[in-house]
């Protein structure tokens, strides 16, 4: 069975573009073409596998050994947009403790107008940049839990907006957490729920 797929790249430009859409006074029309067909294959919740994934997207990716973890450091940033993947993993194997995405459009703002009110154009385009990104391949995309895990990004995206409010939900054998401010979103993916 053949299935379209969208690189990694092409959603961080979809992204770029809604983000740059989002603040911008001129009505700018979005569109994105499919650009390959291929074949649909599970994907394994593993550091390598999610690595090779990003790598793949145009993530620049970066080893860093912690205390007892180490880190895979993927960022890929588009003008004031910066999305950044910290995946932490066992030392002496594949099995990934924990993946903590973060979707940080606070470049946007004017440090010389912190008072400023908050611009609802750049919550909306940071809103749809979480929903693209929150979307990565943690499931096979022909499957149930990856059409769960988009319904569920999808209704809650908008929400992750106050400090300390926490959104969590299980899809298959992943804990899902999101939370956020107005121009930043996280997303927490753990193999065991949060203590």
């Amino acid at each position: 069975m053949k299935k379209i797929k969208v690189t990694h790249a092409v959603i961080v430009l979809i992204l770029a573009i809604a983000v740059g859409f989002g603040i911008s006074a001129n009505k700018v029309e979005i569109s994105s073409h499919v650009s390959s067909k291929s074949t649909v294959t599970p994907f394994k919740f593993t550091a390598s596998a999610l690595k090779k994934s990003l790598e793949e997207g145009g993530y620049k990716v970066r080893n860093e050994c912690l205390q007892t973890l180490d880190a895979y450091v993927g960022i890929y940033q588009q003008g004031n947009l910066e999305v950044r993947f910290d995946i932490y993993h066992t030392r002496d194997d594949d099995q990934i403790d924990w993946v903590e995405i973060l979707v940080d459009a606070s470049g946007y703002i004017d440090l010389n107008n912190l008072d400023a009110p908050t611009n609802p154009k750049l919550i909306d385009a940071t809103t749809k940049a979480a929903a693209q990104v929150y979307k990565s391949p943690f499931f096979s995309k022909d499957s149930e839990e990856f059409k769960t895990l988009a319904t569920w990004v999808d209704s809650n995206a908008s929400k992750a907006t106050k400090k300390g409010k926490l959104i969590e939900t299980k899809i298959g054998d992943l804990y899902f957490t999101m939370y956020g401010q107005p121009y930043m979103r996280f997303l927490e993916i753990t193999t065991k729920p949060k203590e």
